[in-house]
């Protein structure tokens, strides 16, 4: 064989081992893109934060303690959607039956970007308009670190170590996002009770130790 022909097979090869490279990383660009998007978002963890509501009652990360959170934020853009969500979780909790994990709906108002001499008109505006209490983000401490979406309701939970397991950016709360909602925290439910059911301490039958 001469050395062309090997040559042109060397050549032929190569070229068939590229455009199999550039397949591979063309399928793998979108998957890798939505990695990233999904980083991008936000942290899973509940950071340090000291807030305070429209009433001036301040929350840190221990306000709900073992117990799991349904977290409902907006901006102003958002604020119809969040209110109508906060409505329906409401309505839904109170029909639900008991669970073994407490459940708490913490609503949250994106205010970054508001002028600090606007702070005082904002807050009382909300206290007239808003009974129940709002944590008020002016900093962005959570809605930077869950990267709230603007103009629609971010609905996060967290379980009860504070870990995120579930978000989704909604205008409106349909049934089926509110039986996904529920199926997840059934799985909580049972996922803590496992774990209690483990951390049992064992006793031994005729036993007093």
């Amino acid at each position: 064989m001469s050395s062309l022909s090997v040559m042109k097979r060397s050549n032929r090869a190569f070229e068939v081992l590229r455009a199999a490279a550039i397949v591979f990383l063309a399928a793998g660009l979108p998957l890798y893109s939505a990695m990233l998007k999904a980083a991008e978002k936000g942290k899973t963890g509940l950071p340090t934060f000291d807030l305070a509501d429209q009433f001036g009652m301040r929350y840190t990360e221990t306000a709900w303690a073992g117990e799991a959170v349904i977290l409902v934020g907006g901006d102003r853009a958002g604020r119809q959607e969040s209110r109508e969500w906060a409505i329906a979780l409401r309505d839904w909790l109170a029909d639900r039956p008991t669970m073994s994990v407490p459940v708490s709906v913490v609503r949250l108002a994106d205010l970054r970007g508001v002028p600090g001499f606007l702070k005082g008109r904002v807050t009382k505006e909300i206290r007239k308009t808003i009974g129940s209490p709002l944590l008020l983000d002016w900093q962005g401490t959570l809605a930077d670190h869950f990267g709230l979406q603007a103009g629609v309701a971010n609905v996060l939970v967290l379980d009860t170590t504070g870990s995120l397991v579930w978000r989704l950016e909604s205008s409106a709360a349909s049934a089926e996002e509110l039986s996904a909602l529920r199926g997840i925290l059934e799985e909580l439910e049972i996922s803590v009770t496992h774990a209690a059911e483990a951390n049992k301490p064992t006793t031994l039958l005729g036993s007093f130790l």
